[in-house]
């Protein structure tokens, strides 16, 4: 009598965890070639190793004598391909969702705090001016009010006689934008005299001005833009970090050049009006571009926008980041930075970046220190460590940062980095200038500090950014050891010390600034020494008190180009440093 063979059902459970898995690894496949950041061998590769394990666990699942081990295999293989679909497809939100196509305008309606107006309805039926420059948000935003409360509107064609009319009691209120407001506020210390009773904000959208490559093939600029405000990435404000960011993919050279926020620069399109290139930033992103295309003449492909917020909540999300000082200094903020690598948080990195006042050189070690930080971010990011912080730095890049590049070429960029895995070389330039003061488009009836163009580190910047651009594969030479070509480096074995200003240009009757030398010592910094000893000479005359100089320079001297000599002693080693004052009418 022969026995029949009866074949175990397989558990409805087992079925069901094995249709699952199928399921969750297409999803997960199909993740990949959407985000799109793999290269063709790289992706079959990825899709087989995918295919091998979902293989592995329902042959366990179903034909093996080792269910319970299939079983968990399956369990561990789905929620493993779960979390990777989760951030990948938060990784394709992302960058499917840096192009922003509007921009944020802040407005106030300001009063006189001796008025006594508290909120919008007390200024009805009265005058309210604003400024009147024929754009399409300081009409949309005067008209918001006027739905609000009924007003006589008076338009003013500058910001400072508006802000004057108020502060003489000729209107009632003033409605502006809040960067104005700022600029006003440093000005006049308007904030001293008034108060703001409502605020909004006007939406307006933006066009595409992206000039747009091929960016694994050719050479692209991006400029880099940081706006000195807190909150929506969107709004728009004065910028403090302007940074073009130069890239050769066929030989892997990135330039970083600075340009200085007061750069006293000519505004596209505003009939040869100059202002401080922070100022640009005020009229659009794409005034910030066509006026840094103009200074340079190149060619602006893309742009990327941070604020403050944005430093902080990056760096913080990647854990810090080592970030290296030529000084030892205190920041306004009272944080403490040893010359060297430091390790800092978003606090430290936002108030490293944005120190000036602490550095004899001003805004120019600031601009060097803000490429610090930004070389600092980048070495983090592409760093093994990133793993570890990829969840939390994709939660705080959503609303962090924009850019007009299309997720295309992001992702094109990033397959491009991985299937080579390629070194880059990496140099820094900053453009320089001469401190002095004049009227900005932005402000026309004050003088304000700016600090004038030099020249000779404007054709150095065309020179270097053209450099980067050809495909010549030397390394990119940026002269590390003075400011601009001007600026005079004295050295023996021990002793180097070298002017903060090369050359300084004024109008006659304004006060010469005394900005003085950096000194170092076998390496340690000595700038503030009393064994220094400096005298100086110009038109003959010899002073040894820079106060003396000072005053001498400033009343005395008729318009012209005149040259200080600066004797530097220290230890027994004398240095002669030569510095050029301009006297303009």
């Amino acid at each position: 009598m022969s026995k029949s063979i009866k074949k175990k059902k397989v558990p409805f459970i087992y079925k069901l965890i094995s249709i699952i898995l199928g399921i969750i690894s297409i999803l997960l496949i199909l993740s990949f070639i959407k985000l799109n950041v793999l290269n063709i061998p790289l992706l079959l590769l990825v899709i087989s190793i995918i295919l091998i394990f979902v293989y592995i666990g329902i042959f366990l699942l179903l034909k093996s004598k080792i269910k319970k081990t299939g079983f968990s295999i399956s369990l561990i293989l789905i929620l493993v391909f779960s979390i990777i679909t989760f951030y990948i497809s938060k990784t394709t939100g992302l960058l499917n969702n840096l192009n922003l196509s509007y921009k944020t305008y802040n407005y106030s309606v300001v009063v006189l705090k001796s008025n006594n107006y508290n909120k919008l309805n007390d200024i009805k039926d009265l005058d309210v001016g604003y400024y009147n420059d024929g754009s399409s948000e300081n009409t949309k935003a005067l008209n918001k009010v006027l739905k609000k409360v009924n007003v006589d509107s008076l338009g003013y064609e500058d910001t400072t006689t508006l802000a004057n009319s108020l502060l003489n009691n000729e209107i009632d209120a003033m409605l502006i934008e809040n960067s104005f407001l700022e600029i006003l506020e440093l000005n006049l210390g308007l904030n001293e005299y008034v108060d703001d009773i409502y605020n909004f904000t006007v939406i307006t959208n933006t066009s595409d001005i992206s000039k747009d490559i091929d960016v694994i093939k050719e050479p692209f600029n991006i400029y880099l833009s940081g706006i000195d405000t807190f909150g929506e990435i969107s709004s728009v404000s004065r910028s403090d970090v302007n940074m073009v960011v130069s890239i050769n993919p066929s030989t892997r050279k990135i330039l970083l050049t600075s340009i200085p926020r007061d750069y006293y620069v000519k505004l596209h399109g505003k009939s040869g009006y100059k202002d401080k290139l922070t100022h640009a930033s005020l009229y659009g992103t794409d005034m910030s571009i066509k006026t840094i295309e103009d200074l340079l003449d190149i060619e602006i492909n893309y742009y990327v926008k941070v604020n403050f917020s944005s430093v902080i909540d990056i760096v913080d999300a990647l854990g810090g980041i080592e970030v290296y000082s030529d000084y030892d200094f205190t920041s306004r903020d009272e944080y403490r930075y040893k010359e060297g690598y430091n390790k800092v948080n978003g606090e430290e990195a936002l108030s490293f970046a944005r120190e000036r006042k602490a550095f004899l050189a001003g805004d120019r070690q600031r601009v060097k220190n803000q490429q610090a930080v930004f070389e600092a971010i980048v070495n983090k990011c592409i760093s093994k460590k990133i793993i570890t912080k990829y969840s939390k730095l994709l939660d705080t890049l959503h609303g962090s940062f924009i850019t007009n590049m299309p997720t295309a070429r992001i992702t094109s960029l990033i397959r491009f980095q991985i299937s080579k895995n390629y070194s880059w070389d990496i140099a820094s330039n900053s453009l320089e200038g001469s401190d002095s003061s004049n009227y900005t488009y932005s402000a026309p009836n004050q003088k304000a500090y700016v600090m004038l163009p030099d020249e000779e580190s404007v054709m150095n910047a065309k020179k270097l950014i053209n450099e980067v651009s050809s495909n010549d594969n030397k390394s990119i030479t940026v002269d590390k050891t003075a400011d601009n070509k001007e600026d005079v480096l004295v050295t023996d074995n021990k002793f180097k010390v070298k002017l903060v200003r090369s050359s300084v240009t004024l109008t006659k009757g304004e006060e010469y600034i005394y900005h003085g030398i950096t000194a170092t010592y076998g390496g340690k910094d000595i700038t503030g020494s009393d064994d220094i000893i400096t005298s100086f000479n110009i038109n003959n005359k010899e002073f040894d008190d820079y106060r003396e100089l000072v005053r001498y320079v400033t009343y005395n001297l008729e318009c012209g180009n005149y040259v200080i000599t600066y004797n530097i002693s220290y230890k027994g080693s004398t240095k002669t440093l030569k510095q050029k004052v301009t006297i303009n009418e």
